[in-house]
């Protein structure tokens, strides 16, 4: 996906089709507003505050997001998450600042 957003494409994911039968469209956990590239982390639907307060790491560039991405997964693998996802899990409450 960060491939395809980097070419100023739009990618779509072949294994999900739409009711017309084309490729779904996936909405990438990036974005950029004004002069920055933010990067969301989620879990389902549900955006994580990644330090208590803040949900969204900005960049500078594009090219940038590579490495926020690969830092989360890596949070991820080593449980450093784990409290965050833990609480974004249960349902019906809402992740509060700490």
């Amino acid at each position: 996906m960060l491939t395809a957003a980097i070419k100023g494409e739009v990618y779509a994911d072949p294994n999900r089709k739409t009711k017309a039968g084309t490729a779904r469209a996936v909405r990438a956990w990036f974005f950029q507003k004004g002069t920055g590239w933010y990067v969301h982390a989620r879990y389902g639907a549900r955006v994580l505050l990644l330090d208590g307060k803040s949900n969204a790491v900005m960049v500078g560039k594009i090219a940038d997001i590579e490495a926020v991405l690969t830092a989360l997964d890596r949070a991820t693998e080593a449980g450093d998450l784990d409290a965050v996802l833990a609480a974004a899990g249960k349902r019906g409450t809402r992740e509060k600042a700490q």
